[in-house]
Parts: structure tokens; sequence; C-alpha cells
């Protein structure tokens, strides 16, 4: 069963933006990054699998105080951030060297930005070295269902149970949760007994909010539409407010339609 959900309110972690950006796609894996008159990346090369702690070396055309660095992945999340002083040696030549750690990544390949920023301090002379991590994390979350095998007659309407599922991470993950929740079922999970009690019409999730250890989730009414009965409620319930529970500090889940709380999926 595959459902249709509208979702909106998703934070996408963006690398920040630049009128000036530059590319490394046309430098062969292990050549130096030379991309234009300012900056250039001789540490790390171009495609090199990176170690943790990461160590950039590199020259510039001309004086700047700092170049600054970040590691972004695949998904556009930035993970590290650092920056370091530019030196001029003794033969004129400008160069800067840094060493940061840097946490696992949710992708195997991603980039090295370097760049400096101007006097109305924003990005300039931006250059994207593409690098490969040496591990990277697949993100997890946990949608809940009823389990007609665990609980042949559904004596307990609230019992479910978890489903792990792998989602890239493009948004907030409990709306990632959800937008798993609302997927439905694969046949495989549908043969070990998984159900789901939520209705197939197309749902929008109006808003949601977390605020003193309580969520509060808001849907249109087609949450509820054809839905009755207590048991199949209290189902529908269990499954929104256990797949936002996984959250750290998570007390309660206060489920709306439309604004509304004290309506919201009665029997």
């Amino acid at each position: 069963m595959l459902l249709t959900i509208i979702f909106s309110g998703c934070l996408i972690n963006k690398p920040a933006n630049t009128e000036e950006e530059t590319s490394v796609s046309n430098v062969a894996p292990g050549e130096v990054a030379v991309i234009n008159n300012i900056i250039t990346l001789t540490q790390p090369l171009n495609s090199d699998t990176i170690e943790n702690p990461l160590k950039v070396k590199g020259t510039l055309s001309m004086d700047k105080p700092l170049v600054y660095f970040q590691l972004v992945d695949n998904f556009g999340n930035i993970f590290a951030t650092s920056s370091a002083p530019v030196v001029k040696n003794d033969s004129g030549s400008y160069t800067f060297e840094a060493e940061f750690n840097f946490i696992t990544p949710y992708s195997k390949d991603g980039q090295l930005q370097a760049f400096t920023l101007n006097g109305e301090q924003k990005i300039d002379d931006l250059v994207k070295q593409p690098i490969i991590f040496p591990e990277f994390t697949q993100l997890k979350v946990k949608a809940f269902f009823s389990n007609i095998k665990n609980d042949p007659n559904l004596m307990d309407c609230g019992k479910v149970y978890p489903l792990e599922r792998n989602v890239q991470p493009s948004g907030q993950l409990p709306i990632l949760a959800l937008q798993e929740l609302f997927k439905g079922l694969s046949e495989e999970e549908m043969n070990a007994g998984y159900i789901t009690n939520l209705p197939e019409e197309k749902i929008e999730l109006k808003n949601l909010e977390f605020k003193d250890g309580v969520f509060y989730v808001d849907f249109d009414e087609n949450i509820q539409n054809g839905v009755g009965g207590s048991c199949r409620v209290s189902a529908i319930r269990a499954q929104i407010s256990e797949t936002l529970k996984q959250f750290p500090d998570v007390k309660d889940v206060v489920i709306s339609v439309n604004g509304n709380s004290e309506e919201a999926l009665q029997p």
C-alpha cells in the first residue's frame, strides 16, 4: 500500500551560496586542483580518500587573511568547518595549512570546499574539491505498525512494532520518519504480519512543532476519513505517536486535525 503525503517545512542543510563558484570536475583523480588565479589545493588531491583528521594544504595567488573550509556530503550536509591563516613565505608566495576533525558523513563521496570572504563577509573564490570519505553512515529511522502475527487478535489496539528504514538525510528526522510511516508496507513486511491502520486517502501534514518535550502534529481531515471504531483509532494514534517518540526528549505527542486536537481521531 502506497499513500500519497504532502509534507511542508522540511529543512535541508545546503552549502552556502556564492556568486562565483568553481568546480574541479575536469581535474583527473590524483591531480592538483588548479582552478583559478586565487586558490590552489595541493592536499588532498582530486578524488583522494581522506583521513581523519583531515590535513589541507594549498596556495593563494594574492594576500588574504584567512582561507575557510567546509566538508559537504552528497546530500548537501555540512558536517565540518575550519579555517587557516594565510602565510607569506620568503619567496613571496602565499600558503595555508590546516588540520581538523570531521564526523562521519552520510555518503561515500563529497566535497572539500575552500574559499575566502570578501569585505561583505560573503564567499569568494570558492573551490569544490571532490573527495572520498573513509566511511559513511546510513541514516535510519523507525516507523511503527501493528502486527497480526505477534498479536493475532489485536487484543491490544495500541500495541505497535518498529520497522527500521534507511533514509536519505534530506530533511528533519521526525518528518523523514513520518514519511516512512505513510509510505506503508512492502510485500515482505506484510508477509511478516505487519499491517497499517492509516487511511489510503491523500493526507497532508499541515504542521509539526516540538515544544517542551511535546510534538504537536497537525493533519488535514483525510487522516480520519472513513476511520471508525475505537480500536482502529487507537492503532492510528499509536502508529503516529510511537514513530515520533523514538526521538530524544519526547514525552508526549498531541495529534490535531485542522488545528483541533479535541475532536481529532475520535471513535
